[in-house]
This record gives C-alpha cells, sequence and structure tokens, in this order.
C-alpha cells in the first residue's frame, strides 16, 4: 500500500462514496410619476426582534410532532461553528476562531457569533457611537452574499458588471431594504452603465439581433418580464412566454395551465417605453432611458434590418410593446391580440400618467408573493429545501390549505402557515435581509443535527426532521482549499471576492468541474461527480496547495517550525485549519502514526487526505 493509499483509507473517506451519499428603509427619492410608496426603517437594533426565531420553531416542531417525526438531536459547536461561518460568510473561520469559540462556556455564544457575522454587533465596536451601524459588518459577509446576489441578477455579461457589483455590496452593507433595491433595479436610467451600477439589472437583458447594432426591443422586453416575474413573484413564465399553458402544462402547474400568451405579452408591455441600447452601436456598454428615439437610423427607431412597425409612438415616446415585430427568441407573436400593461397576478393597470414600469415596480413589492418569494429564497439559503420547491417554480393555486386544489392536486408548501407567518413579519420589518436571515439561523430547526441515530426516512426531510446538508458551491470549495492550506495567487484571494466568475485556467478548471454558473446561460450545479473526485485527488492545484514545497502553505510552515512541535499539535493544527475541528482519538493516532513513518511527506498526506473527506465538502 502506497502512502496515498493508507492516508485516504485510514483517515479519509473517499470522495466518490460521497456521490452514493448525497441525494441532495430609509426614506429615498421616488421616481417621477410614480405614486407615493411608504418605506419604513429597520428596527434600530436587531436586539428589539431577539426570540422572534420561536416562529419559526414552534412551526417546524409542531408538524414534525403531528406526524409522529422524531426530530434530531442539536448540532455540536463545532458544526455549528462551521455550518453558519460557510453559511454567512461563505468560508472557513481562522483556527484561533474555532479554538475560542470551543472553549467558550457561555450559554449565548452562538447567538452572539450570529450577531458578529452579520455586522450586528456594531454597538460593541470601538469607535463613537454616532458612527455605529450595520455598515460595519465585515467583508467576508458582503463578498459572500454580493457574489450569491450576482448570480441571481446574472452580473457578467453587461459592460458595467464592476460598477453593478458594487451597487449589490453597497446595498448590502448598508443593509438598504430589499423592497426599495428591488424597485430602484426596475426604475433606473442612466444615460451609461458606466457611471451606474443600477442600470445592470435592466441593461443584461438586452437582447441582440442578426446585427449587433439591432436591440430587438420586444424580445428585450419579455426577458424583463419573465426574470422579475421569477426571481421578485417566484412564478416562471418560460413555457407561457411561447405557447397558453392549456394542453402544455397541465400536469406540472396548476395555476399556469389557465394563463395564455397574451396576459405574458401583457406583462412584458409595461416596458414597452424602456430604451435599452448601445451608445456607440457596438460592445456591451449601453444606455438606459424612457422616451423616443434619438436618433433617425432605422437601427436608433426600432426598425430592424428591413422591418417597419405600423403602431405609432406611444404617448410617453416610446416605441410600445409591438405585436408585429420580430423575435430571435421565440416563436412569432399575434398581431391581432389586444395588449396593454397589465400586471400578471392581479390584472391591475397603470393609471393614467404613470411611467407603467415604475407601476409594476409598485406592484410587484406591494404584492403579498414579493414577501413570500424573497423569504423563501433566503430560507432555502440556510435550509437548503425551500419552502415551497423549486423555489422559483410556484403553482399560485396551491398554496393555500383553507383552499385546496383538486386532486390528485396536493398544498405545494411544505409549512404555508410558516411561509405566510414569516412573509409578514418580514414586511412588518420593513424588508429587512440581514434580520431574516438572523432570525433563520437562530432558529432550533437550523442548528439540529445533520446526523440522526435510528432510522430515517428521505421524505423527513421536507418536514425539517434534521439539518439538510448540501455541497458547497464551486467557489466555496476553491476559497475552502485556499483558506485551508494558506496557498492562494491566480490573480485572486477568494473566488468570492469576484467581480464575475473566475477564468484563470487552473481555477477555471476546478470551478467549472464543480459546477460554477456562468451567469448567462449556465446555473449553478451542485451535483456530485467522479471528475471532482479525480481533480481532488490528483490535480496539481490541490497537489501544489499541500505541498510542503510551495512557500507559505500551512505545511511548510508546519514542517519547518523550529524548533519542531510534538507532531500531535501539527496534525491538530491541520484537522482545525480544514475541517474546523479536533481529531478524534483515533484519527490522531492514525495521523501520528503515519507522519512518524512517512516525515514531511505524511503530513503532506494528512492534509490531502481531509481534503478528500465528504466531510470537507459538505455543509453540514
Amino acid at each position: 500500500m502506497n502512502v496515498k493509499q493508507f492516508a485516504l483509507q485510514t483517515v479519509a473517506a473517499p470522495l466518490i462514496l460521497m456521490a452514493l451519499a448525497l441525494s441532495a428603509r430609509a426614506e429615498g427619492p421616488r421616481p417621477p410619476d410614480t405614486p407615493a410608496a411608504t418605506f419604513g426603517v429597520a428596527p434600530s437594533h436587531p436586539s428589539n426582534t431577539d426570540g422572534r426565531e420561536a416562529m419559526i420553531d414552534r412551526h417546524v416542531f409542531a408538524k414534525l410532532a403531528a406526524a409522529g417525526i422524531p426530530p434530531a438531536e442539536p448540532c455540536s459547536d463545532a458544526q455549528f461553528l462551521r455550518r453558519v461561518y460557510l453559511d454567512l460568510w461563505g468560508r472557513l473561520p481562522d483556527p484561533q476562531q474555532t479554538r475560542a469559540f470551543l472553549s467558550d462556556t457561555a450559554d449565548d455564544k452562538r447567538n452572539r457569533l450570529i450577531d458578529k457575522l452579520l455586522g450586528f454587533d456594531f454597538l460593541e465596536k470601538p469607535g463613537h457611537v454616532d458612527y455605529k451601524g450595520p455598515w460595519l459588518v465585515e467583508k467576508p459577509f458582503l463578498d459572500k452574499w454580493t457574489y450569491t446576489f450576482g448570480d441571481l441578477f446574472r452580473n457578467g455579461q453587461q459592460g458595467n458588471a464592476r460598477q453593478f457589483r458594487d451597487y449589490i455590496y453597497t446595498f448590502l452593507r448598508f443593509n438598504i431594504p430589499y423592497d426599495y433595491v428591488v424597485r430602484d433595479m426596475l426604475t433606473a436610467t442612466a444615460i451609461t452603465g458606466q457611471s451606474s451600477g443600477v442600470a445592470g439589472f435592466l441593461t443584461r437583458h438586452e437582447v441582440d439581433g442578426l446585427r449587433c447594432a439591432d436591440v430587438m426591443h420586444e424580445d428585450m422586453c419579455d426577458e424583463i418580464a419573465l426574470h422579475t416575474t421569477r426571481l421578485f413573484l417566484g412564478v416562471n413564465l418560460e413555457c407561457v412566454s411561447c405557447h397558453d399553458g392549456q394542453g402544455h402544462v397541465d400536469d406540472l402547474n396548476l395555476y399556469l395551465s389557465k394563463r395564455t400568451r397574451v396576459e405574458f405579452w401583457r406583462q412584458a408591455a409595461f416596458f414597452e417605453n424602456l430604451r435599452i441600447f448601445r451608445a456607440s452601436l457596438s460592445g456591451q456598454e449601453f444606455t438606459l432611458l424612457d422616451g423616443p428615439p434619438l436618433r433617425p437610423e432605422n437601427i436608433w427607431q426600432g426598425k430592424i434590418d428591413k422591418y417597419q412597425s405600423r403602431n405609432p409612438l406611444t404617448r410617453f415616446g416610446g416605441l410600445g410593446y409591438r405585436l408585429d415585430a420580430p423575435s430571435v427568441l421565440r416563436v412569432a407573436r399575434d398581431p391581432q391580440a389586444n395588449v396593454y400593461p397589465e400586471f400578471y397576478l392581479t390584472k391591475a393597470r397603470p393609471q393614467d400618467g404613470v411611467n407603467p414600469r415604475h407601476a409594476y415596480a409598485q406592484m410587484v413589492i406591494e404584492h403579498d408573493q414579493f414577501a413570500k418569494t424573497t423569504v423563501n429564497l433566503i430560507w432555502s439559503k440556510f435550509m437548503v429545501t425551500g419552502i415551497v420547491e423549486p423555489i422559483f417554480d410556484w403553482d399560485l393555486d396551491r398554496q393555500d390549505p383553507a383552499n385546496p386544489p383538486p386532486e390528485p392536486w396536493t398544498i405545494q408548501p411544505s409549512h404555508p402557515e410558516l411561509l405566510q407567518e414569516l412573509a409578514q413579519w418580514f414586511r412588518d420589518t420593513r424588508y429587512d435581509l440581514r434580520l431574516l436571515m438572523r432570525t433563520i439561523v437562530r432558529s432550533r430547526a437550523y442548528q439540529m443535527s445533520s446526523q440522526v441515530a435510528g432510522e430515517y426516512k428521505p421524505e423527513w426531510d421536507r418536514y425539517y426532521a434534521r439539518k439538510i446538508t448540501r455541497r458547497l458551491a464551486a467557489e466555496e470549495i476553491y476559497d475552502a482549499l485556499a483558506k485551508s492550506t494558506n496557498v492562494f495567487g491566480h490573480g485572486m484571494q477568494f473566488a468570492l471576492e469576484q467581480v464575475v466568475p473566475p477564468n484563470a485556467p487552473p481555477v477555471k478548471a476546478l470551478l467549472d468541474a464543480f459546477g460554477q454558473s456562468n451567469r448567462a446561460t449556465k446555473l449553478a450545479d451542485l451535483r456530485v461527480t467522479a471528475v471532482q473526485a479525480a481533480l481532488l485527488m490528483n490535480g496539481e492545484l490541490v497537489k501544489t496547495k499541500i505541498s510542503a514545497k510551495t512557500a507559505g502553505s500551512l505545511v511548510h510552515r508546519l514542517t519547518r517550525e523550529r524548533p519542531p512541535h510534538p507532531i500531535e499539535q501539527t496534525v491538530e493544527k491541520i484537522f482545525l485549519a480544514t475541517l474546523v475541528r479536533f481529531p478524534d482519538a483515533d484519527e490522531m493516532a492514525k495521523a501520528v502514526a503515519h507522519i512518524k513513518m512517512h516525515g514531511t511527506p505524511g503530513v503532506e498526506d494528512l492534509q490531502w487526505a481531509l481534503i478528500n473527506k465528504p466531510e470537507f465538502l459538505v455543509n453540514y
């Protein structure tokens, strides 16, 4: 048996087995022509909401009791520490932070850690009290969630990716109410995206024609309607954007089976006056305005190639939503249809004199579905599965237990009453994302162990009978590799700090294998494959990071300490840095024996083996 085989079999379980084991307001300026909106201010300090996590536990544990399902025990402190760091910061804690937390005997240490990671410990930070606030949150939190929303908003294809990234980073830093942010993105204008980060949300949905200079106006309106309805209202209109629901989605979505393509066009018509165009007729830098075209050329007048519209300009000067316009994405529209801006969920129309997309923004954030969709999204980031699954495929006819759907349909949410109460609380706290996160991770439901004793049935996961595990995202895996080995490089320190998905050759290969999103056509993929196992066991990237010859690596430092520390201390330090826990007695004995036998290569083997444990790749 060679050195690597010994380390893998005695200290670590092969990664490939994991594939079989896992089957898982501040008041601000109001745009013109828009009715006044009520924006509030979040609680002055999160301690005002201490104990509100009880609403989560009340629903979760009552449902478990009613079903006769035994809940898992609470997780250990080491498990909680690693879990909450990865979920809130996207990276592993430092070994000294692990030691300090595990040695702390205070009853409130978990809550204090949560507040630290969320920046809610600002009153305890040094400095003048007048200048303390939630903007003192530390950078790893902002990096993790800026990247998360960058994926959601597909930031990376338009010309102002950095500016849009900075916009997301700033609204997270100052904890701006989420309804304000969404309204801001939907009503944005910009002479140039280089001077306006918020413009990146809408310009991302620009659709090219057959020529680079052509912008397919109606296709653009369709894409904005499709993605905003999905992201902010949870309803996926992809199917009904091409055909009526009846006869196509009857067995998939009861609500959408009754919807028509004309209704989708009416949703898209809210953006009929929007003008997104290339200021220089080339490249990915866009202008975002309302109103009429600004120049006489055909491409600026919306006359794509030889297409001539019969429609007059709208009362706001825009091109309108022209049913006779060509499409490069979908089958032809019906020129005889009766289309005007009409909100998909309520059939409401904008008031006379109100800019339609401003009215749309207001309708979105005021609808109950906005709060429910946002709560469900954030919930899924911590609890792995949403109360409604899939999180962006809601069936609106299957939400209310008091009005159940006809058989064989069932209620879609696993905990509809919890969803309703949590959404109402989210509205009451003025759409405070960080406060929502705090409430979820403080709950006993979140802090349960992922392991159970005795029989466990997979269907119990929908009851949250245990903490559901998840494979780390591609960027989290790379960052865990870099941090645990103390080897960075490739033009960056952490992947989650980047404006767009990293593409340096050695890093990109790893990230692609682990399912990195390209923010255009490919969503993040958390499946486990044999290719991933091969890269971690034999890839040069991992070999370099664990090598004693790599200057600054953890192994380099530990094997060159003078005077040399006891082997037990070396083993302990590698476990703390890599798995965020101390080794048990059996692990310690095997690791010490292996290092005594092989010296420095044995230390390399130990970290290599721990990196190849499923425990390293899973947030459990």
